[in-house]
This record gives C-alpha cells, structure tokens and sequence, in this order.
C-alpha cells in the first residue's frame, strides 16, 4: 500500500472532518436527518412520553460519529478561547507567585481531566446524555430537579458568552474601520446599560450563531475540528506580536501580587488556585456525557480527551500569564480580557500590521466562542429542555429555545451590575461539584459501572413502573442522593452569602475562603456522604428476575451496552430512510413482522430489537 493510500485509510479512520468509517458502515448515509429544518417541523414519530423521545434514547450507531480526534480537537480548542485566557490571573489573585500558580494549575487540570473523562466514560460507554444519567442516581422523577437547575443556568451563561463575542466583534470591527464604526452615535439610553454598538455587534453575533442552532451534535464535530485548527495558530501568532511589541523579553515577576506567607495562608492559596481552575470548566465537566455518548468506541472519550486536556489547558495558561506580562510591561496595567488588550494595542499603535493582526485574531476568537456556547450552554440546554419535556422539544428545537431566550436575559445588564451577579452565577460551580460526586459515585463504586437501560425509560406511557430499578423510595425520588447534594451545597452556601458584603472578621473570611474553594468542598462531602448513605440503603441494581444472570463486576453490563440477553433494545423512531418516509414509520407493525423473531419491527416509532447471548 504506497504512502497515499496510507493517509486515506488513517483518515477514513480517524474520521477527522467525515464521519467515521463505523457510522457509514451502520448505515448513517441512508439514516434519517437529524439537522436542518426537518427535526425543527417534525419530532420523530412514536409512542413519545414524560421520559422518552428520539434525542433521550440511546444514540443508535448511525449517530456515533465522534471519534478520538474528535475529542482531542474538542478540547485543543475549546481551551484557547477567550475565558481560558484569565485563568492566570485568577490564580495570582488568591496570593500564589508565578510559580505556584504553574504548580496549582497542574494539579487542578489533572484532577479536572480526570473527572472529565470520568464522566464522559457513561455518555461513550452506554451512549445516554445528562438528563437520563441523572436518572440512576437521583432517581426518575428527582433527576427532573437536576436536570432544570443545569438548564436554567446555561440559558444564563449563554447570553453571557454571546456577549462576550460581541465584545471580540466590537474590536473587530473597529480594527477595520476605526473611522466608522469606532464613531458611530449611540442613541440607546444611559440607564439600559448597552450602547448602539454593542447591541448591533450583539445581534451580529447572534446571527453567526444561528445556522449552529439547526446542526444536531452527532454533525457537530466538525465545527471543533476545523477549530482546532485554528485558534491556536492564531493564538500563538497573537502572542508572538506582543512579545515582539513588549522588546523580546518577558518578566515574570511583574505578575506577582500579594503572595501567601503564612502556611496557613499558602494551603488557602493553593486550594483556592485549584478551585478556580475548576470555575470556568466545572459546567462543562457535567455535560461531558451529552456528547460522549456519540462516540464511536468507548475509549474514544477517554484517555485521548484526558492529555488533550491536560495539555491544552497548561498550554493556555502560560498564553494568558504571558500576555498578561506583556501587556503590563508595554502599557503599564495588567489587563486579562483579550478584547481589552486588543482595544490597548489599537489606541496606542494602530498600524496596519496590527490592525490586520487583530481582525485575524479576532475572527477566531469569535468562531471560538460560538464553538464554546454550544458545546457548553447550547446542546446542555437543548439536551435538558428536552428531558423536562420530551413530548415537544427535541435538540434542535431546544437550541432555538435558548437563542430567543438570550434576548430576555439581556446579558448586558448582567454584567454591568457589577460582581453580585456574577458572583451568584460562578457559585455553579459548587453546584456542579455536588452533582459531579454523587454521580460519578454512584456509577463507579455503588454501581461499578453497571446500568441497565431498559430501567432508565421503564414506564407505560407516562406512568412509571413502581417497581422499576431507578424507582428509589419514595416515588422516584433518591433522598441519599438529595441529602448528600444538599449537605455538600450547605457548607460553601454561608461564604456565598457572605461575599455580598464587606465583613472582614476572622469568621467572615474563613467562610469565604470555604465558599471559594466550593468545587473542592462540596464535591468531598456529597461524595462521601452518598457512598456511606448507599452502603446503608443500597440501591437496586438490576431487575428482580435478572438477579441470577447478572455479575457484579466493573461495567458487566456495559459489554452489551446495558442490556441483558433478550432484552428489547431501547430506540425511538429513526431509522434507516431507505423505501420508507415519515408516514410508514407511524404505522404499527404487521403481524408477520411481529413474529419474526430477530428483525426489527417498528411498534408506534418505537424500535425494538432483541439482544442475543454473548
């Protein structure tokens, strides 16, 4: 096989910018859209309920699009966007040198991939998002609290980041046109806190979003991979200007404030550095499953996710902390945001090299930011609206729901009231952190990583079964879970309470330092007080009659993707389109097909295929 035809087969393989070879070998080219205006008109047909629809059931193979390149780029990107760069400087905030921070970071990325991949592992394992996750463990009915508290803070963090790329737009366009646009008249009111350019600049950004809104996230991929691409190469090149620009050496040392002495004060430090490396990425941390559960293999999300991580995040440290460095030796101030640094280097050097500089970097940091709110608000959203309700909203029609919401959040506002808001949307994190333990506890220890998916959607109709495996007493509602969440919440909650205010006592300030270091915190308590909670109730784990047939070893049941022999395979409505349309899926099954025992047969939309022995 000559070199060529090497590089295709890898290709093919790798499935970089295509599906991959396994999705078309299921037979994805003949399967019914899931993007574009069709999931918009029509939800799949089928017997859909208070816990099913096409984008809850199981991702069939067709779907499983995203390979480990596609999980490495998803993360090589998203790292270098416009957030990743202040992290830096969060850390040098809490009382860490230069140094410490780099030794925080480390430690902090290692523990955030490790979570990462962990909660991806259910989503590549089982192919099952967030809202049917949160079902073993919190229980069916319960899991519907935790999946709209995650929904109502993206729809927030949405608008937030849509802003955030209409500031990067707003430099854009005035590094093109710094006679124009940099001049146009503002004729909205002082007290609406949004001035004309901003709006215009909002509502462009909004636009560029909107065509992502109709692509399903088995399609997405390639919107990261083309971004990892980029971002960097532009990232780096915008780094090296600056560098050139502050004389081609850097001091480090200018970025220390005011450094922890005390041991007491270093351990504060280093907990609350590592605590913040978790702020930015913990909401993201949660949502690993809703697009793990498109990969194509298991390992896919795994191990290649985990270094692109680790990698990716010291990679972008080190961008801000240089930046950040160079900024301050050029023009005195150390400034973190990157459309402040670029709005400094055209006030004070508006040349064309740096103008043009500029509306490159720019430009990706706006591909970037749109690449970022969907994969951490957009699909999160779309994914949790549709699990409150099944019966109308797939994907598709939730990330519409989510950009006309954006509107009525006026992220403006939000930001110009100063830290107390934003102070109230960061304490998500120690949300998240809860959530995280008693999930990721519950599947890897009180588990090991056995989940049965018929359980997950056993009901008739709307009516669960009382007896279902995930029917935790009473009705559905798993009280170890809801206490452990509620105890790890409780201890950062006075310290959240407390930030509002400018109390300096000696308790005042431990208690914040408890609330800053949330993630940490709370996901230690509700972690261990789950597992103590389920050794003393433990929970079901598989159906009564299957007791005999099942091992209790780690992922015994992930073998057959959750399914013991003879079970009937959990999908709804798509299927191949090939000699058939929307109407013929409707119809109930013949008898003939009914009776024929191994074949799909199509009851109300509903597929049901029955698993043989292995």
């Amino acid at each position: 096989m000559g070199f060529g035809a090497k590089a295709k087969q890898v290709w093919k393989e790798t499935g970089f910018l295509q599906r991959p070879q396994s999705a078309k070998d299921a037979g994805a080219a003949d399967f019914r859209p899931t993007s574009g205006i069709k999931p918009l008109l029509h939800m799949e047909p089928g017997d859909n309920s208070f816990w099913i629809n096409e984008d809850l059931a199981p991702s069939p193979p067709q779907m499983r699009t995203w390979t480990w390149l596609s999980f490495v780029s998803l993360w090589w990107g998203t790292n270098y966007g416009v957030g990743a760069w202040s992290t830096g400087s969060a850390l040098l905030s809490v009382g860490l040198s230069f140094k410490t921070t780099v030794g925080a970071s480390v430690l902090g990325y290692l523990l955030i991939a490790f979570v990462a991949v962990g909660a991806a592992r259910i989503g590549s394992r089982y192919h099952i998002g967030f809202p049917v996750w949160a079902r073993s463990a919190f229980g069916m009915r319960l899991s519907k609290l935790f999946v709209g508290l995650r929904g109502a803070v993206a729809v927030i963090w949405f608008a937030v980041q849509c802003y955030y790329a209409a500031e990067m737009l707003d430099v854009v366009l005035t590094a093109v046109s710094p006679n124009g646009w940099a001049n146009i008249k503002n004729t909205i009111p002082a007290s609406s806190n949004v001035t004309t350019r901003t709006m215009v600049a909002y509502f462009l950004c909004w636009c560029l979003h909107l065509p992502f809104a109709f692509v399903h996230p088995s399609m997405i991929k390639v919107l990261f991979e083309v971004k990892a691409l980029i971002l960097p190469a532009a990232s780096w090149g915008f780094l090296g200007g600056l560098i050139v620009m502050a004389g081609g050496k850097i001091d480090f040392n200018a970025l220390n404030g005011s450094v922890a002495t005390t041991p007491s004060a270093q351990g504060w430090a280093w907990m609350l550095g590592i605590n913040q490396c978790f702020g930015g990425i913990a909401p993201m941390l949660i949502n690993q499953p809703d697009l793990g559960r498109y990969s194509n293999t298991p390992g896919a999300a795994i191990w290649p996710q985990f270094t692109s991580m680790m990698i990716g995040n010291m990679a972008v440290l080190f961008l801000g902390l240089t930046s950040g460095a160079a900024t301050f030796q050029i023009f005195g101030e150390k400034v973190w945001n990157l459309w402040t640094i670029c709005s400094l280097i055209l006030e004070n050097d508006p040349s064309t090299a740096w103008r043009a500089g500029i509306f490159i970097f720019g430009i990706t940091q706006i591909y970037a930011t749109i690449g970022t709110n969907l994969f951490a608000n957009s699909i999160p959203f779309a994914c949790d609206f549709g699990g409150l309700w099944p019966q109308r909203i797939n994907i598709i029609r939730g990330q519409l729901f989510i950009m006309v919401f954006s509107w009525i959040i006026q992220p403006w506002s939000i930001i110009s009231s100063g830290v107390k808001f934003v102070t109230f949307l960061g304490s998500y994190t120690f949300f998240c952190g809860g959530m995280l333990a008693v999930l990721l506890c519950d599947y890897y220890i009180v588990r090991r990583g056995n989940l049965h998916i018929p359980s997950l959607f056993d009901a008739d109709g709307n009516t669960l079964n009382p007896n279902g495996v995930y029917m935790h007493y009473p009705g559905g509602f798993n009280l170890v879970g809801l206490v452990s969440w509620l105890a790890g919440i409780a201890v950062p909650l006075p310290g959240l309470c407390l930030s509002y205010f400018t109390n300096e006592s000696y308790s005042a300030t431990m208690l914040k330092q408890i609330y800053n270091s949330g993630f940490l915190i709370s996901f230690g308590i509700s972690g261990g007080l789950y597992l103590i909670g389920s050794y003393i109730w433990k929970p079901t784990l598989v159906p009564a009659e299957r007791e005999g047939e099942f091992e209790f070893t780690f992922e015994y049941l992930g073998k057959t993707d959750g399914y013991f022999p003879g079970d009937q395979v959990v999908t709804f409505g798509r299927k191949s389109m090939r000699n058939s349309d929307i109407e013929e899926v409707a119809t109930p099954p013949s008898e003939e097909a009914m009776a024929e025992e191994d074949k799909e047969a199509y009851v109300y939309g509903v597929t049901t295929t029955t698993v043989r022995e292995i």
